[in-house]
């Protein structure tokens, strides 16, 4: 079983644009490329034959779906490494690290 979407702007569906998609029970998953569309209405298909459109809807998209123009820039988050001087009992070393390895302390 699978269902057709159609998608319109208008509520008498002139010239509606029918997609075909797969489901999982109790949920539908549509396309992104029908966004722009803001009236819906759903049909079961089966080997048997297609069932009768359900009642059109307003397709209504989550507030939190926002199309950006330009990415963001990201910054690397790892550790720079650095210089440090440490101590265990009476040597001192230099190390390129962030931190002192373990037993060592810091200086």
């Amino acid at each position: 079983t699978h269902y057709e979407v159609q998608v319109s702007n208008n509520w008498e569906f002139t010239n509606p644009t029918t997609y075909a998609v797969t489901a999982s029970p109790g949920r539908v998953i549509i396309p992104n490329h029908i966004n722009f569309w803001t009236i819906y209405r759903v049909a079961a298909v089966s080997a048997v034959g297609r069932g009768e459109f359900s009642n059109p809807r307003l397709l209504e998209w989550a507030r939190t779906a926002t199309l950006q123009s330009t990415p963001k820039a990201v910054t690397p988050t790892n550790p720079v490494a650095e210089k440090v001087t440490c101590k265990k009992g009476k040597r001192t070393r230099s190390f390129s690290a962030t931190a002192c390895p373990k037993g060592w302390a810091r200086v």
